[in-house]
């Protein structure tokens, strides 16, 4: 898969969490819940046992983004 506008990014929610120095995963998956209610990333694919849950950042929203 290739990085571009239209492809998913996952965000593992342990990981990033462990990133920014959260003591719990809930508050990434939180902020990700946000951001779909807010339209700011589209669900792509739900998480699995063994894959993280898939957004799509809308870039679209941000001209310094796509210029």
């Amino acid at each position: 898969m290739s990085v571009g506008v239209n492809n998913p990014i996952f965000l593992p929610t342990r990981k990033v969490a462990e990133i920014l120095g959260l003591k719990s995963n809930a508050t990434v998956a939180t902020l990700c819940k946000i951001a779909v209610t807010d339209k700011l990333m589209e669900l792509v694919e739900r998480a699995t046992q063994h894959r993280a849950t898939r957004y799509r950042f809308r870039v679209e929203l941000y001209d310094v983004l796509v210029n």
